[in-house]
């Protein structure tokens, strides 16, 4: 996948042309999927009109003096050092003017403040701490020895285990009281010493009073408060509505609308205000009590940050310590320009936006997917389009990176789709739309689209089989509070729960297949839906095959045994190597057929494109 990808492969000259092409432009940025060479260059000019960065697609009026600038056509006649000596012999010297994409390290005037380590701190819901701690613990042994760690519990209180004077120890705050906790220091200079004291602390931990409100508002305040001048991520595990202090929401009614309001002062103000302070937020939901799953998620996506639903402690660790533990770079922002013919209709992704057009996201990985919907203004002068993206990140080594990437694309009246871009979009928005407004309205959107793609595009039934793919998700609960959660969970991964499946037939060979009916005739199943494995056992599988995978003979006995045979038979065998090879995960045995609610797509929907494809792409 490019870092940059665009609906189209060429972009119409006016908006009325592009409304007959009937897909909407939009661009896809995923700033970390790929790495970008790296130079060391001292400095880059930059255009004194649209503050555009120097790259190969600029012209020069005379070389190494004066250049226009292809982003807003403005002529540059300010001397710079560093282009003096250009000639066309030369040009190789200067890698902005050959490539399209650099990386250059810059010093500390790209960032507000020194720049941090890594920082972690642990924000639970007194309701669940005590069912969490073994979790808490195991995780915290993992982390990387040069991370700062903190622990919060929040009820109705606060409960901070705070490091002063070489110790660490627990203090008791109530819901009013932020500002006296102005001694906390969450950073220590021995990192293993944080861990064993903290470790300790929280084995000792007990809390024996009722648990009588959350005041997740100020726990949030409070985290504000004390990571302000440092910056990090917080890990939040919440379970329960809030109902004390600052944030405290309206009480839950049976209205669905309930769970369709995403926006409260406190919550939007306090994003805007973490996101500044270079805080992100991942959130962790138990549903196991119904709370505003819309206002929290909405709150964490401002801080640039993910939600995840977890309905057991298994689940919960494996995609907590997958979130920790990944590789992601700090106090991101990042800018795109383009020419004066594209002006941005609306953005998508976990993100909060600064002056208009600064996007900003203190935590940020390789997964990290943003969208642009632009809309074709009448400028008749201009002949090609330019994008350029300016990506501005504290890597693991604490050096502040710069990476700047110039794209050129042609006009057309009637221009080709790109069935990957578009898949890709379209996974984001209508994750967005359902969150916002419902999963109906978000397969209309999908439908829609596929509708109005042209005849004449050569990858058109190739895009109407990607996006009828995306339409095809299980049925959600319809409880609003877990529909709502669930919902969560797609667009903190940018997409919908694509599920990959395995058979093993009766000789013990395996194959990647389409979620079809037909592909699981006389075998066992593998659903692999992002950190579950589902092994699904048919009612009418062979007593043959079920005692060579799993030592017995019926499915009453499969469900008093869960466990693979340590037989060396084809089928066991195949069954232990394909479970190894795709690495960790929560393993259940289904033998009810409720796995086969995932059957939902086959193959020849539109000539023979294949799930196995759409996979890949997204």
């Amino acid at each position: 996948m490019n870092r940059i990808e665009c609906s189209m492969n060429s972009i119409p000259y006016t908006e009325l042309q592009r409304a007959k092409v009937g897909i909407p432009l939009y661009f896809v940025y995923t700033p970390l999927c790929n790495e970008v060479n790296r130079y060391d260059i001292p400095t880059i000019s930059r255009c004194r009109g649209c503050k555009g960065y120097m790259n190969k697609y600029n012209n020069w009026i005379v070389a190494g003096r004066t250049w226009k600038c292809c982003l807003c056509g403005h002529i540059n006649t300010e001397l710079t050092e560093r282009y003096l000596q250009l000639t066309q012999e030369r040009i190789q010297e200067y890698p902005e003017l050959i490539v399209d994409a650099l990386e250059i390290k810059t010093d500390s005037n790209y960032t507000r403040r020194p720049m941090q380590g890594n920082c972690i701190l642990f924000a639970i819901d007194q309701l669940y701490f005590e069912s969490v701690k073994d979790i808490l613990i195991n995780i915290i042994q993992k982390i990387p020895n040069n991370t700062r760690i903190g622990v919060m519990i929040y009820s109705d209180k606060i409960t901070l285990f705070k490091y002063h004077n070489s110790h660490y120890s627990i203090d008791v705050f109530s819901e009013d009281a932020i500002e006296l906790i102005n001694d906390i220091n969450l950073y220590l200079s021995s990192i293993e010493t944080i861990k064993s004291e903290i470790i300790d602390n929280i084995r000792k931990y007990n809390d024996e009073q009722n648990y009588v409100g959350c005041c997740f508002g100020n726990a949030m305040k409070t985290i504000n408060f004390l990571l302000k001048n440092y910056g990090g991520k917080v890990i939040c595990l919440n379970g329960s509505h809030p109902t004390k202090g600052e944030g405290k929401l309206n009480p839950l009614t049976n209205d669905f609308k309930t769970f369709k309001s995403s926006h409260d002062p406190f919550y939007d103000e306090l994003a805007i205000e973490m996101n500044n302070n270079m805080i992100t937020i991942d959130m962790f939901f138990n549903l196991r009590n119904a709370f505003d799953t819309a206002t929290l998620s909405d709150f964490a996506r401002r801080t640039g940050g993910r939600v995840y639903v977890c309905n057991s402690n298994e689940e919960l660790f494996q995609t907590m310590i997958n979130d920790i533990l990944q590789s992601y770079r700090h106090e991101a922002v990042f800018r795109i320009r383009s020419t004066h013919n594209l002006a941005t209709k609306k953005r998508y992704g976990n993100y909060n936006l600064r002056n208009n057009d600064l996007i900003a996201v203190p935590c940020i990985d390789p997964t990290s997917c943003f969208v642009i919907d632009y809309e074709i203004l009448p400028i008749s002068n201009i002949t090609n389009t330019y994008i350029q993206t300016v990506f501005l990140y504290t890597n693991q080594n604490k050096e502040r990176m710069l990476r700047i990437e110039t794209m050129k694309i042609p006009q057309n009246s009637q221009p080709e789709i790109n069935a990957r871009g578009l898949t890709i979009a379209c996974n984001i928005i209508s994750s967005t739309i359902g969150i916002k407004e419902g999963l109906k309205e978000a397969k209309e959107y999908l439908i829609n689209i596929a509708k109005k793609i042209p005849k004449y595009c050569s990858q058109r039934n190739e895009a109407i089989y990607y996006l009828y793919c995306l339409t095809k998700t299980p049925q959600m609960n319809k409880k609003g509070y877990v529909c709502a959660g669930i919902l969560r969970t797609i667009i903190g991964k940018g997409e919908f729960p694509i599920p990959v499946m395995y058979v093993i037939d009766g000789n013990g060979n395996y194959r990647s297949v389409t979620l079809s009916g037909q592909e699981v005739k006389n075998c066992l199943v593998l659903l692999i839906i992002g950190e579950q494995m589902i092994i699904g056992v048919d009612r009418l599988l062979e007593k043959k095959m079920i005692k060579s995978c799993f030592g017995v003979s019926t499915i009453t006995e499969i469900a008093n045994n869960s466990l693979i045979s340590e037989e060396d038979n084809v089928i066991a065998i195949t069954m232990r190597k394909l479970i190894s090879s795709i690495g960790k995960k929560i393993i259940t045995i289904d033998c009810s057929d409720r796995w086969k609610e995932w059957l939902i797509v086959e193959d020849n929907y539109h000539d023979g494109w294949t799930y196995q494809k759409f996979l890949n792409i997204l």
